[in-house]
């Protein structure tokens, strides 16, 4: 089959499934898992979609499908450490840290419980949660819920209610995109509504997100970009984009910035 035929072939299966993994491709096509790689980098370059971890989802400005957690754990991970070492400098020991379900967060969160031993995190994620589980000097609140085992976390009434309980310091939010223009954008309804309730009960908030999430509009729209306090990114980010963002009064930190322990708080 000629390389144009089978990329043809992978974009149908890509706007059916929202999503096409390597090794089933390989089965698929019954050819190697380099000649898949060569047909998923030509796609992309071409900007029909964009790769992850194991596979690939579409491409474009507007993406409204997430890939599966267990791939996205994996996905730009260096980028993830990138931030974590950033977060890290911004972080004080006894505050308190809500943290919402994403796997940048979970990466931050192995980095925290290294590196303090007092903290307050406050999260939906059971992943992040079973990180923490085992440091006993940090203390955890697991919001309960109804379990969204796609993204691994708790949502609903019940979560959002539990949250207005408490007040908390810092709130590190996620997200799918941001534009000046759009703002923070996410792709869930019910995570939508855990973020805006994170919002609420914190003093500050940071967004964390990897320089492959600027430019991107996804769906539902979290909040303004100026909504947050400074947003902390890899060391991908070019200075262009940090001075756009500066024209709208948007701060962006990347790891590389950071020097030393810093404080966003009074």
């Amino acid at each position: 089959m000629l390389a144009g035929e089978r990329q043809q072939k992978i974009m149908e299966i890509l706007k059916r499934d929202g999503i096409v993994y390597t090794k089933d491709l390989i089965q698929t096509f019954s050819t190697s898992r380099e000649t898949i790689r060569r047909d998923l980098h030509d796609l992309e370059e071409q900007g029909f979609l964009r790769k992850v971890y194991g596979g690939a989802t579409l491409g474009g400005e507007r993406q409204n499908i997430l890939a599966p957690y267990e791939m996205r754990v994996q996905d730009n991970l260096e980028d993830k450490q990138e931030i974590a070492d950033a977060v890290c400098k911004v972080i004080r020991e006894e505050m308190a840290i809500a943290m919402d379900s994403s796997t940048t967060n979970l990466v931050i969160c192995r980095a925290l419980n290294r590196q303090f031993h007092s903290l307050h995190i406050i999260t939906n994620s059971i992943p992040i949660s079973k990180e923490f589980r085992e440091n006993d000097g940090n203390q955890l609140v697991l919001l309960g819920g109804n379990f969204d085992k796609t993204e691994r976390c708790t949502i609903g009434q019940s979560t959002l209610d539990q949250l207005k309980n408490y007040h908390v310091d810092l709130y590190l939010m996620s997200c799918c995109g941001v534009t000046l223009e759009t703002g923070i954008t996410d792709i869930g309804e019910a995570e939508l509504q855990v973020k805006r309730g994170m919002m609420e009960v914190s003093d500050k908030i940071i967004l964390v997100c990897s320089h492959s999430r600027f430019a991107k509009a996804t769906l539902l729209k979290v909040c303004d970009a100026g909504a947050v306090d400074c947003i902390i990114t890899d060391n991908g980010v070019t200075d262009e984009v940090i001075a756009h963002y500066a024209h709208g009064n948007v701060k962006i930190l990347r790891s590389c910035d950071i020097k030393g322990q810093v404080s966003i708080l009074p």
